[in-house]
């Protein structure tokens, strides 16, 4: 009896948190809409190993209907190596203001040397119900020890408006006990 009231529940659970991801309405294929907009964004170049890096976004779609955020790793000039798909909330489908983050790894977990001199490049997408695509956006990183980070005037009205993770693991990448896969 308890079993079933668990799986009921671990049920409920994912079907309410999945209705508040956007929604794709069946359309005519003759009507492709107008793609997503990122109207501006702003990420620090360099910060300390260990910290979080902010990547601040304002993007809007005129039809209401972005879906999915769609996130490139690369390192230097060696191309992209990871890509993750973030589904978007319904709050923001319309428009978006905030910033997303991505957690780095401390300097006793990670051998930041692995990076040499090329740093880490994050590309963002941005896709709506009709599979229109916005122009991207690309945000080089450095990890340095003395990092100056001050947000510039224009983003710090949405400073505390997370719009959910960069789903990347760097830890992997640079785990010093594992020799840093790729």
């Amino acid at each position: 009896m308890n079993k079933k009231i668990y799986v009921l529940l671990a049920l409920s659970i994912l079907i309410s948190g999945c209705a508040s991801f956007t929604r794709c309405e069946k359309t005519s294929t003759s009507d492709k809409g107008q793609p997503p907009v990122i109207l501006d964004s702003y990420a620090p170049s360099q910060i300390r190993p260990g910290a979080t890096w902010r990547v601040y976004i304002r993007a809007k779609d005129p039809d209401g209907d972005m879906k999915q955020m769609i996130q490139f790793l690369g390192r230097g000039e060696s191309g992209f190596f990871k890509t993750s798909y973030v589904p978007l909330k319904a709050e923001y489908s319309a428009e978006m203001d905030g910033y997303f983050f991505l957690r780095t790894p401390s300097p006793a977990q990670a051998d930041y040397s692995r990076l040499g001199f090329m740093g880490l490049t994050l590309r963002i997408v941005l896709f709506d119900c009709q599979e229109n695509k916005s122009e991207y956006v690309e945000f080089p990183l450095h990890f340095e020890l003395e990092a100056p980070y001050d947000l510039p005037p224009e983003w710090k009205d949405v400073a505390d408006s997370s719009l959910g993770a960069i789903m990347f693991d760097l830890g992997d990448m640079l785990n010093k006990s594992r020799g840093g896969g790729n």
